[in-house]
């Protein structure tokens, strides 16, 4: 259907330390580490909602995927032209085979974890909504690593 977009200026980083705050057991749990949260705020003009949505589902990727002892980094960065925001994760990685598909609907990496593999589908019409793009590297035995790029304007 139809995305209605509400675009407001907001901050990234407290949309990302909101969003980990309820993943805060598991990580306790399992003693990973979260790194990148205490940098300068990165404001942003989008629809919060969407970019919270978008945000969730790639923390609840990298907590689902990091390695018991790991480490999730978060990396925000105001550029010139655009807003990054970056989600990485040690653990297993993701093989080059499989890097293409992770984006399309219903497909998940590991057939024995939970979820119904749309979550990075959902990140991807989200973001190219709001005319941004996202984009991955991973490598095997060292981790993944998801980029968010948002155009810097407000509509």
């Amino acid at each position: 259907g139809t995305i209605q977009m509400n675009y407001r200026m907001f901050t990234l980083n407290d949309t990302a330390f909101r969003t980990i705050l309820m993943f805060e057991n598991r990580l306790e749990k399992r003693n990973i580490a979260v790194e990148g949260l205490d940098t300068p705020p990165v404001r942003v003009c989008a629809d919060p909602d969407l970019i919270g949505q978008v945000v969730y589902n790639l923390v609840e990727n990298a907590v689902k995927f990091v390695n018991d002892g790991g480490t999730i980094t978060f990396t925000f960065a105001d550029e010139e032209n655009d807003w990054v925001f970056a989600v990485r994760n040690t653990g297993k990685g993701i093989s080059k085979e499989e890097l293409p598909k992770i984006f399309e609907r219903f497909y998940k990496v590991d057939n024995f974890t939970q979820g119904a593999g749309l979550g990075l589908s959902i990140c991807q019409t989200i973001v190219e909504r709001l005319k941004g793009t996202i984009s991955v590297t991973s490598e095997v035995g060292k981790g993944t690593c998801f980029t968010v790029r948002l155009p810097n304007y407000c509509e």
